[in-house]
């Protein structure tokens, strides 16, 4: 009979175990990955295939890709310049920010927002004429006509002059990610000297609506190929360890691939970053922080998880009971053996 009831008791434990196992994947922020096969596309090519500012479709192979890295390293190597190093900062000066990013689903839609002629080689440098723009290269699964020009993708960019110490938002409105939804980068780009003594902080990503993530303190680029234009502000960034660390501290795990799935795929969408700069002369009266935006903390509603697949579920024979909050911070396991009452064979 004490074997018996051990037995019982173990496997109600291990049951409490699994039931831990299950809820702990539960990440920030991000959405569910969708399938390999599914409407968005097939899986993107290569995750590792370079150090940042992969551009590329799902037609390309391993070799293909990394023969495509190499040759950006290079065309970096020939165009870098000392801009943004070698030019002092003017704590009483005007500086510039912009938005970039880059989605990884298959298409591969980018703005990069470098303050540069071709920083790490990317496409669409500054001064070009769609450097402002949201582009793509021509895929022959969805254009219908083959171009060698970049395929310009809808959507508005709001870039700021950076006028004193003061709260700012860069942005993206009106974006049509054409079933994109994972996005692998994400950054503020400014030309603001290398050596600057500027602070950036408080810096808050909004994703259609929905306040994503959270940085007290700003996260800089420091791969140099990226930096002939000036500081740059990583917030994500799918070759970047460092980052991905930070990001995982504060809950936002990548999910997918080549990077987190944070967008929904459709036309519409929009991106916010809102941060504030100190470190100037001046104090610039017009950046103040914008109203605050309604309030989303229901990861169910973010995810399109049904709450009901995350109750507190107890074992009404008083068994386990297990107590989760959604978004993996705070978990409460009781587990209670009742029942069990060993008693000594006389």
């Amino acid at each position: 009979m004490t074997r018996t009831l051990l037995r019982k008791g173990l496997a109600i434990t291990a049951a409490g175990l699994l039931a831990i196992i299950s809820i702990l994947p539960i990440s920030c922020k991000v959405k569910a990955a969708p399938d390999k096969d599914s409407e968005t596309g097939s899986e993107a090519t290569s995750e590792d295939a370079d150090t940042g500012n992969t551009i590329t479709d799902d037609t390309d192979t391993e070799g293909d890709a990394s023969s495509e890295a190499a040759t950006q390293e290079d065309v970096s190597s020939e165009n870098e310049t000392e801009a943004g190093t070698d030019t002092a900062f003017d704590p009483d000066g005007t500086y510039h920010a912009a938005l970039g990013l880059q989605t990884a689903t298959k298409l591969w839609i980018y703005r990069f927002g470098y303050y540069a002629e071709n920083p790490g080689g990317s496409y669409c440098p500054y001064g070009e004429e769609n450097w402002s723009k949201l582009t793509r290269n021509y895929n022959d699964e969805v254009d219908t006509e083959e171009t060698e020009d970049k395929v310009v993708v809808p959507g508005d960019f709001t870039d700021v002059e950076l006028k004193g110490n003061g709260t700012y938002t860069v942005k993206l409105e009106n974006a049509d990610f054409q079933k994109e939804t994972t996005l692998s980068q994400l950054q503020i780009a400014t030309d603001l000297p290398l050596d600057a003594e500027i602070q950036i902080s408080d810096i808050q990503v909004t994703i259609n609506g929905i306040d994503i993530v959270h940085f007290d303190e700003a996260v800089f680029e420091e791969e140099e190929p990226y930096l002939t234009g000036g500081k740059v502000v990583l917030l994500f960034n799918h070759w970047r360890d460092g980052l991905k660390a930070k990001l995982a501290e504060l809950g936002c795990t990548e999910n997918a691939p080549n990077g987190w799935e944070l967008l929904d795929g459709r036309e519409e969408e929009s991106i916010s970053v809102t941060f504030t700069v100190s470190g100037f002369n001046y104090d610039n009266e017009e950046a103040v922080e914008p109203e605050a935006t309604e309030d989303v903390s229901d990861l169910g509603k973010i995810i399109g998880a049904d709450s009901s697949d995350n109750p507190a579920k107890e074992n009404e024979s008083g068994g386990i009971s297990v107590v989760a909050a959604v978004g993996g911070v705070f978990v409460l396991i009781a587990v209670v053996i009742t029942g069990i009452v060993i008693r000594k064979r006389k």
